[in-house]
């Protein structure tokens, strides 16, 4: 049957077979389909760029060229020219880094108290642009007043709460007005990407929507003439990697994970970051106010022992019997470090263990 696309049908469904309605829409949805496509298309042909790519590069050349550029902006965590991908558990101290991080980027200095940073070049723009589509105006305020930053004259922050489907710049239009408005800095910000997927219907969860983002943000960078970036992001259920699709974690530089054990106020803090540079392993931070510094590197073992310490204190405080699950849910940490850590006082008989009671201090016994 050969069914012609838009083609004069009855009205009426009564006098139209079913198998040819079916046919009509069936043909109908295809013709849809195909000038959707078409469409994205013609679009994508006037929005390339090809004249804007470099030519052919002897390697020989470059390598015996001078290197300007310094190789690290933060030494050990952050190459020059790189993106570097924040991802942080729920109230871990996302906000705090970020701060640090510009911080580090406009004055120079330590970062976290340890790594030296290089601090961005001079350019026609503000040297540090923040896009935040999180906080509102004063809290934003709040947070980078507390931060210490000498030289704030060099930061911009451009407040996107609730405003993120006009900042879609996968879209060529919308994109090339947001670089006649925001162009010229040196670092760009994106805190956090998830409103802003949200905002544009892309799922988070879906690793095509994710990288096409994370894709044209750096061909945005580009075009604004930045030449290094961060973007944000919260992590997932268990607080050590990105919520959502495994594509935040690739096509980076570095990704830098911040992690919280446990839900009190002072719960520790830890750092890790792994990519195309060294990698740091699960590091402890200390918080002192809206400053984030270096305590040292943990070892499963050393963690262990610190997690003893606040099962020790936690069981001091219920004085009764404990499971080992509810332990974990009030002193926080992953199974295996609780379940070590609850190894280690057993062994070390600091801890009884009964099989029907779990859990309990040894004067409990008597």
């Amino acid at each position: 049957m050969t069914v012609e696309p838009f083609a004069d049908f009855p009205e009426s469904a009564e006098f139209e077979d079913p198998a040819v309605a079916r046919e009509r829409m069936v043909v109908n949805e295809m013709e849809r389909m195909q000038i959707r496509e078409e469409a994205r298309r013609r679009i994508a042909a006037e929005s390339s760029t090809v004249s804007e790519l470099p030519a052919l590069s002897n390697l020989a050349d470059r390598l015996a060229a001078p290197r300007t550029r310094p190789r690290w902006r933060i030494q050990d965590m952050w190459p020059a020219g790189g993106r570097i991908n924040l991802v942080g558990a729920p109230k871990a101290g996302k906000t705090t880094m970020t701060t640090n991080v510009v911080r580090a980027l406009v004055d120079g200095g330590q970062f976290l108290g340890k790594y030296t940073t290089e601090a961005v070049p001079d350019c026609e723009g503000p040297a540090v642009v923040v896009f935040d589509f999180e906080m509102t105006e004063d809290m934003l305020l709040d947070w980078y007043e507390d931060a210490g930053i000498t030289n704030t004259h060099k930061v911009e922050t451009v407040l996107l709460n609730g405003l993120g489907s006009g900042f879609d710049f996968t879209n060529p239009a919308v994109r090339a007005e947001l670089v006649n408005r925001y162009g010229g800095a040196h670092t760009y910000i994106l805190d956090p990407v998830g409103p802003l997927l949200a905002s544009l219907g892309l799922d988070e969860n879906s690793n095509s929507d994710v990288q096409r983002l994370l894709t044209a943000w750096d061909e945005f960078v580009r075009e604004l003439g930045g030449q290094e970036s961060m973007v944000t992001m919260h992590a997932g259920h268990n607080g050590e990697r990105a919520r959502g699709a495994s594509a935040f974690l690739g096509s980076c530089s570095a990704v830098w994970t911040l992690m919280r054990e446990g839900e009190e106020p002072g719960a520790p803090r830890f750092l890790k970051t792994m990519g195309r540079i060294e990698g740091m392993p699960k590091t402890r931070l200390a918080v002192q106010g809206r400053t984030l510094t270096i305590l040292g590197h943990l070892t499963p073992e050393k963690i262990a022992d610190a997690k003893g310490e606040q099962i020790l204190d936690y069981l001091a405080t219920v004085c009764e019997w404990q499971g080992r699950d509810r332990i974990r849910s009030k002193v926080g940490g992953s199974q295996p470090t609780v379940t070590q850590a609850l190894r280690e006082l057993v062994d070390s008989e600091q801890v009884l263990h009964d099989n029907k009671k779990g859990y309990g201090l040894p004067h409990w016994s008597s």
